[in-house]
């Protein structure tokens, strides 16, 4: 019962990192570390629920071994116990998982982490342009110009935006 726990971890571990990072920790973390951070973790919980999944299989085969000394013979081989024990040794995918954990949750981390990032982009560059959107009338006749000039008569064209002086 435990490693589905595990499984549902992994699958939600980078949205809760990255909603902690976000929310708790206000940003504080970098992307380039949150993202190996995120697969590292996610990595570490894979493999934490192959190892409590091949738990259970070995318990739930050791519940047939009646006389408790870990071998089965005799009365013991049932076809319960042989069921049991193609559970347990006949999964290619356990056995594997410490080399096909590392892809997988570097897949499974982008796939999460990409969308987050371009979600946050766009309502990053929302706010920065939040004021370039006010419906103000500025009257731009030459003798009224509401942008006030240096003493040379030179307008900054590299001024950030809602940084500009307006006069009237």
């Amino acid at each position: 019962m435990y490693w589905q726990v595990a499984y549902y971890a992994f699958l939600v571990l980078p949205v809760s990192l990255w909603f902690l990072n976000r929310l708790l920790l206000r940003n504080s973390l970098h992307w380039l570390i949150m993202w190996p951070v995120a697969i590292v973790g996610c990595y570490s919980v894979l493999l934490l629920g192959v190892h409590l999944l091949d738990s259970h299989l070995e318990a739930e085969l050791y519940k047939h071994d009646l006389d408790g000394d870990r071998t089965f013979s005799g009365s013991e081989i049932t076809p319960e116990m042989e069921q049991a024990a193609g559970r347990l040794t006949n999964d290619t995918g356990r056995a594997l998982a410490p080399i096909t954990g590392i892809p997988i949750s570097l897949i499974w981390v982008s796939i999460n982490y990409i969308p987050l990032g371009l979600v946050s982009l766009a309502i990053w560059r929302f706010r920065a342009h939040r004021g370039d959107f006010d419906s103000v009338e500025i009257d731009m006749t030459p003798e009224h110009s509401s942008v006030q000039q240096d003493p040379d008569g030179i307008v900054n064209p590299y001024q950030p935006p809602g940084s500009i002086k307006r006069v009237g």
